[in-house]
């Protein structure tokens, strides 16, 4: 998953899933309905633009937009496949502590 990315900046919410970019400026009482209905297509497009996600990665992007509807007004960046490089980051972390021959544990708080 790569440049699924999604920026709010007082109102406007500029974003792309990788299939669809856009921009839309909407007034607070809209958001709601804005993000829920960006969910709902994230989980159940139907038009096979989606298909080299898989359920799960579908499910995680949707309640990603269901999370920013409940955001006060504001600047906000959202870069959704940061989550997905979790595994990959711990790995390079371990892997060149070794190589230094460091003994560590990392936390990563989530």
């Amino acid at each position: 998953m790569t440049n699924h990315y999604l920026h709010i900046e007082n109102g406007t919410f500029n974003w792309s899933d990788y299939v669809f970019s856009g921009i839309a400026t909407l007034a607070q009482d809209k958001v709601s309905d804005f993000c829920l209905e960006r969910a709902d297509k994230m989980r159940n497009s139907n038009l096979k633009n989606y298909d080299h996600l898989t359920t799960e990665q579908r499910e995680k992007l949707a309640k990603l937009w269901e999370s920013a509807m409940n955001l006060p007004d504001g600047n906000y960046e959202y870069y959704f496949n940061l989550e997905d490089k979790t595994e990959t980051f711990k790995k390079s972390v371990q892997e060149l502590a070794e190589k230094l021959g460091i003994d560590y544990e990392l936390i990563i708080n989530e």
